[in-house]
């Protein structure tokens, strides 16, 4: 009885060890997967920042292939494309870093300016609603749209954002009425007729553009 009593004992912490050798293994393999990747994550950081000294695609290729999965690496290479005049190669990285970190609202912006540069309204346009969309009170997604809208000649449309964007960032307030002169073809009567630089809220009523004061005033309330 004893012998067979030793039997089992031995047989059960047989098992207890080789369960205990395979436990320590799967943490070993764990520890070493995520250093590897905490490893090609660093590596592919430091290679972002040196894209950003360097004007060249070298150090943004290389982070890109380091973390694969990283925003922030197809993010810098796509600046670096940008920058390259690579404009088409730009904007395929600026989609897989949206897709990566779709909640960024600074990537939608670029993405929308871009697209914009290459003549896609339709695909600019939905980048920088998103963008406004995700930073509703930011003056810069809003004030990119509506230099958007202002380029289709959708002239309410876009001083409607960059109203919105004046009210966030008070210094764009000249630039807007600058569009709105245009718009207008420097018609004053036009301006006024069509609400152009109506700025709900802003304090200064008063602006010079080309020697001229002009007077605005909030809209008529219902």
């Amino acid at each position: 009885m004893n012998v067979q009593s030793d039997s089992k004992s031995r047989t059960t912490l047989n098992w207890r060890v080789l369960l205990r050798f395979f436990l320590a293994l799967i943490v070993l393999y764990g520890c070493y997967h995520f250093s590897i990747e905490a490893i090609d994550e660093g590596i592919s950081r430091f290679m972002s920042m040196l894209a950003i000294v360097q004007p060249t695609i070298e150090p943004a290729n290389a982070a890109v292939k380091f973390a694969p999965n990283d925003p922030e690496a197809h993010y810098t290479r796509a600046l670096t494309l940008i920058n390259l005049q690579r404009l088409n190669e730009g904007v395929s990285e600026l989609q897989q870093a949206t897709r990566l970190r779709p909640r960024h609202y600074y990537e939608w912006l670029d993405l929308g300016v871009t697209l914009d540069r290459l003549g896609d309204q339709t695909g600019a346009e939905a980048a920088l609603r998103e963008s406004v969309r995700l930073a509703p009170s930011f003056a810069q997604p809003r004030w990119q749209l509506g230099n958007a809208l202002f380029r289709e000649q959708r002239y309410q449309e876009a001083f409607l954002e960059m109203r919105l964007a004046v009210k966030s960032n008070p210094k764009l307030f000249e630039g807007m009425l600058d569009l709105a002169w245009v718009a207008a073809d420097g018609n004053l009567q036009v301006m006024s007729r069509n609400s152009f630089v109506v700025a709900d809220g802003f304090d200064v009523q008063r602006q010079p553009v080309r020697g001229i004061i002009l007077v605005h005033v909030d809209p008529p309330r219902a």
